[in-house]
């Protein structure tokens, strides 16, 4: 039969079926009683099922014993609550014997003719069903009861797929409540008990729990435990706690393959390409010489992993947002920077970098095809997920006006559409728009004879060309390659933006000291004389290692008045770990981020001027 032919109610045959199994668990929950039970489905089980009813031999039987065969298989399958969720097969006769159905008949020649075991009804699990309807407050009962884990594994997975996590919660929190051990029977339930934790945002409680699984679960649970914390941890950039937590599930279960998953990712968000690749190598040969079935499509991923990484995640990314690969297809055949932009360069001042009239009347395209949600003030992104959803018709635009390619603010709006995915190893792209912005500036201030001048960010119209510039030098620092792009940095600092709205100049002074250069890092201090707290130790530290101590005292003086923390935290034996994120002026938080980020500048002769300075 066409499993797609709809039936006079709009079902089709699967669904029929899932409707009939759904009113018969409704009434074995009712009746509890599989006398009864039967009864009904030899009555009902025609009408509810025409179709397998019509396909019945009639030499093996009547519909009614067929469906009265079938309903004993129903009640096998499924976990009877008034027996405490246990399933129940009902006697068979002998081939001999008087059959079930009371017809006074052998079975053998009776409903022993009628095959219903081959729809597999036992081997399905109807936990589901009974589920719908038993009251939720009795679903407390089911630990310690003899329900099958697997079949709550199966309920508790569809839950989830059916985007009902606070029914999964309500479901599986029941299995690890009280005190004791969790034991490792229960891994698979703990697993997607954290899965309903994480689609409902309950970040704390998962994290919560998975804390717990680490000192109260058997080695599985704990295992689980662990992996899931190093997770969280990586995602929120604690790298060092994330790869302890790597360590703990790597002894608890060592040849769980989750790990070869959890080792990869940790190591994506560090962008260490090269050991992605080497450990991806390591990993598909282990899993591949381990014993039993393989998981292919986890091979494959560690395969691409090994063979070049930042191309597989490209590959990901493009198969789950097929506009991704078109925007990268056409990035890659972009045309050359050329200058699209007037400026009218006076007094120093590079003035608003403002579009041709062809780069104008594309832009107004672009604004009503783009969802564009710019970056506020210093912000570098805003994530933005909404710009895919209509991918189709910027990506149009985008082809029809080449010309958009020469534009800072379309440059800026695909940097944040891409941050919105939230998909690791997409760097090389973003990489890519930001060095072509990097390349298209160098072309507008040569062809407008800007070259030296102010690009001040004061103009909003400047904003995303510098805004470009600031993420393509933060995210070469962030992959260690400070070096390639200080050119940048000076120039940013030093000419393109001396008021540094964005706070480079930190970095940039932090570049001079620890090369050496104290001379250029005292000169940069001297233009910021009312600072705020590292920039003022930083200048006092130039100061004092280019042996200009008269200064060098006064300076240190002045910040240790100004900021007194930050000098007593230089000095302590240890210090807190910084809070992420914004800290407050002259707070603790402050002097610990100064201390893990400066510490390594100031040498024992510095640090012991510094405690003298700090008892006078």
């Amino acid at each position: 039969m066409n499993s797609d032919i709809e039936d006079e109610y709009g079902m089709n045959p699967a669904e029929r079926m899932d409707f009939f199994l759904r009113i018969c668990v409704k009434q074995i929950a009712q009746l509890a009683d599989s006398d009864r039970f039967l009864d009904w489905i030899g009555i009902y089980g025609e009408l509810l099922l025409p179709e397998m009813a019509a396909q019945i031999d009639p030499q093996a039987g009547a519909p009614e014993q067929f469906f009265r065969t079938l309903g004993r298989e129903i009640w096998a399958a499924t976990p009877l609550p008034h027996k405490r969720f246990a399933r129940e097969r009902l006697p068979t006769p002998g081939r001999n014997d008087a059959c079930y159905c009371g017809s006074g008949r052998k079975f053998k020649q009776c409903c022993g003719r009628l095959n219903s075991a081959e729809m597999g009804i036992q081997q399905m699990e109807l936990l589901p069903y009974l589920l719908e309807v038993l009251p939720k407050k009795r679903w407390a009962e089911l630990p310690g009861s003899a329900v099958s884990v697997d079949a709550v594994a199966a309920a508790a997975f569809g839950l989830l797929d059916d985007d009902c996590p606070e029914d999964a919660v309500k479901l599986l929190t029941p299995w690890f409540a009280g005190e004791g051990k969790w034991p490792d029977r229960l891994a698979d339930l703990f697993d997607l008990l954290l899965d309903a934790y994480e689609a409902l945002g309950k970040r704390k409680k998962r994290k919560d729990l998975a804390i717990a699984a680490t000192t109260r679960g058997e080695p599985q649970v704990a295992a689980i435990g662990w992996q899931r914390l190093a997770a969280m941890l990586a995602d929120e950039g604690k790298l060092h706690e994330a790869w302890t937590a790597f360590g703990h599930a790597q002894r608890a279960d060592p040849d769980n393959v989750s790990l070869a998953m959890l080792e990869i990712t940790i190591l994506i968000s560090q962008q260490k390409w090269e050991q992605v690749s080497q450990r991806a190598r390591f990993w598909a040969t282990r899993i591949a010489r381990m014993p039993g079935p393989k998981e292919e499509q986890l091979l494959d991923y560690l395969n691409q992993m090994a063979s070049d990484p930042q191309q597989a995640m490209q590959e990901i990314s493009r198969g789950m947002v097929p506009a991704f690969g078109q925007l990268t297809a056409m990035l890659a055949a972009a045309p050359a920077a050329v200058c699209a932009y007037r400026l009218q360069p006076q007094d120093g001042l590079a003035g608003p970098l403002e579009p041709a009239p062809e780069l104008d009347a594309a832009r107004e395209e672009w604004r009503a095809a783009f969802p564009s949600a710019p970056p506020f003030s210093v912000q570098m992104t805003t994530w933005n997920t909404e710009a895919w959803d209509s991918a189709d018709q910027w990506l149009a635009v985008l082809a029809s006006h080449p010309i958009l390619w020469q534009d800072f603010t379309v440059l800026d709006d695909l940097v944040c559409a891409i941050d919105g995915l939230n998909t690791l190893g997409l760097e090389i792209v973003i990489d890519a728009l930001t060095g072509r912005a990097l390349a298209l500036l160098d072309c507008v201030l040569d062809d407008q004879h800007a070259k030296g001048q102010q690009l001040e960010w004061g103009f909003l119209e400047n904003r995303p060309a510098l805004r470009l510039v600031v993420r393509h030098i933060l995210d070469c620092r962030a992959k260690g390659e400070a070096a390639l792009v200080l050119p940048w940095l000076e120039r940013m600092v030093n000419e393109l933006n001396p008021h540094d709205n964005h706070g480079l100049r930190d970095l940039l002074m932090a570049d001079y000291l620890h090369s050496g250069d104290f001379t250029r890092a005292a000169a940069l201090g001297e233009r910021y004389p009312d600072d705020l707290g590292p920039m003022r130790y930083n200048r006092a530290l130039a100061y004092y290692r280019a042996g200009r101590q008269a200064e060098a005292d006064d300076t240190l003086s002045d910040a240790l008045d100004q900021y007194p923390l930050i000098g007593k935290v230089l000095l302590a034996k240890r210090a807190a770990k910084p809070k992420e994120g914004p800290v407050t002026l002259g707070s603790r938080d402050e002097a610990n981020r100064y201390r893990t980020e400066h510490l390594p500048l100031w040498p024992a002769d510095a640090l012991a001027w510094l405690a003298a300075a700090r008892k006078r």
